[in-house]
Order: structure tokens, then sequence, then C-alpha cells
């Protein structure tokens, strides 16, 4: 899975692991799809991140 994302607007904590997952935390991911004209493939573009709040962590829990 390839991801994309703007380092300079980020400050954003190395990610490994599960998608969702930094640092032993939860968060909410919003990306979108796009797709690499010269290469002709699909990679996934960080638009937004934040630590998940309680009801996003018990809705995760509750469908995972």
């Amino acid at each position: 899975m390839r991801f994309h994302f703007d380092a300079r607007k980020s400050g954003a904590k190395e990610q490994t692991g599960d998608p969702g997952w930094v640092g032993g935390d939860l968060h909410t991911v919003i990306f979108e799809v796009r797709e690499d004209e010269e290469k002709g493939e699909e990679y996934y573009h960080l638009v937004t991140l934040w630590k998940a709040a309680k009801q996003e962590q018990k809705l995760y829990a509750e469908h995972s």
C-alpha cells in the first residue's frame, strides 16, 4: 500500500503496522485514492488524521 502526505504540513509521526494506528494510539484517517499517471498505479494521499475520539474508538472496537 503506497501512501503520500505533505511532510511540511503534517509534523507526522512514522506510521507502522495497522492503518489508523500511530505510536500505539488509534487515529481517524481521511484519504483520497489518486492515480500516478507516470507509473499507472494508484496510491493513497493522506488528507488529514487526528487522534480518535472516544466515540470513534468505540465504533472501531464494535466493528473490528
